[in-house]
């Protein structure tokens, strides 16, 4: 048989209280023989979907209840906690990473506006090819995502020649630098902490005029393995090289006829260095290596870039 919650009956007004005042409506008293309540716990919102309440489900009456002693009854209305999608984000590369959200952080609140940019029309990519109409800025910040919502995942070749400012700061998703993406540029090149790179392409740095890169961690190869020539640090002047201790391969000729001091400051021990697969990095196989001029230097902590606005 039904059973019933606590009520309180008034005969002047025929109508059923939750408390002895007669000030509270008790709504529907009868309970369904064997209640099964079944608990659900609180599900968030996000910037993508609702969210809903914490709730109890009896699937005998088909009702939803606020509390496990099935008191007080839910609408189905009632379980929602409404998204909002201007909070909540969680931000990732300058996207949200959530599923099906889909916001992307407007390149105006940190990145340089007025790059120019390659790639094919009919995909959702592209890489920097060239300044554009930031030729003058001190600091460069490209955008993880253009104007037009591309990711961008390259810097292509020649895209920084001869840039004079202070620093370019590289967005984590770029995952390419081409050939002489940097000659003659004197600009610090600063990779985000979160840099989805693997790897250099040959001739990344050749001619890169600036004092210092601290290369990001998860990089594995410094050049393009199975060439002959990686020169990814060749015609360089006096420069600090940081190398994370996840690289496996430096390509030949990576340090090559540079014209100032190289040093290399290698995260791990001089054991990991030298299990690093490497040939003729300096060029030492010509037989003009002034040993004078190259540097190396183990177990050297990363250092802690601030990454600038743009400027």
């Amino acid at each position: 048989s039904n059973g019933n919650i606590e009520y309180w009956y008034c005969p002047d007004c025929d109508e059923n209280y939750a408390d002895a005042d007669c000030t509270r409506p008790a709504g529907e008293v009868e309970l369904p023989d064997g209640h099964k309540l079944s608990h659900f716990p609180e599900v968030p919102e996000t910037c993508a979907a609702d969210g809903k309440v914490e709730y109890w489900y009896c699937s005998v009456c088909k009702k939803y209840f606020a509390d496990e002693s099935a008191q007080s009854e839910l609408s189905e209305g009632d379980l929602v906690i409404e998204r909002d999608p201007t909070n909540s984000h969680v931000i990732v590369r300058h996207a949200c990473s959530i599923e099906g959200c889909g916001y992307i952080q407007p390149a105006s609140e940190y990145a340089t506006v007025g790059l120019m940019y390659a790639g094919p029309a009919n995909l959702n990519e592209a890489e920097v090819s060239g300044v554009g109409s930031a030729s003058n800025a001190k600091v460069i910040v490209i955008p993880a995502y253009n104007e037009n919502g591309k990711m961008i995942i390259g810097i292509g070749a020649g895209a920084f020649r001869n840039f004079q400012g202070e620093a370019i700061v590289i967005p984590g998703t770029v995952r390419t630098i081409n050939a002489n993406a940097f000659n003659g540029c004197t600009a610090e090149v600063i990779f985000e902490s979160d840099s989805l790179i693997e790897g250099l392409e040959n001739g990344a740095f050749r001619g890169y005029a600036g004092e210092r890169v601290v290369l990001p961690d998860g990089l594995k190869n410094i050049g393009k393995p199975n060439t002959q020539s990686g020169e990814v640090f060749a015609n360089c002047g006096n420069l600090t090289i940081w190398i994370p201790d996840s690289v496996t391969f430096m390509g030949q000729m990576c340090f090559n006829n540079n014209h100032g001091m190289i040093t290399v400051q290698y995260e791990g021990t001089q054991a990991q260095y030298d299990n690093i697969s490497k040939t003729n990095v300096y060029g030492e196989s010509g037989g003009n290596l002034d040993w004078k001029k190259y540097k190396e230097e183990m177990k050297v902590p990363r250092t802690e870039i601030t990454i600038p606005m743009p400027s």
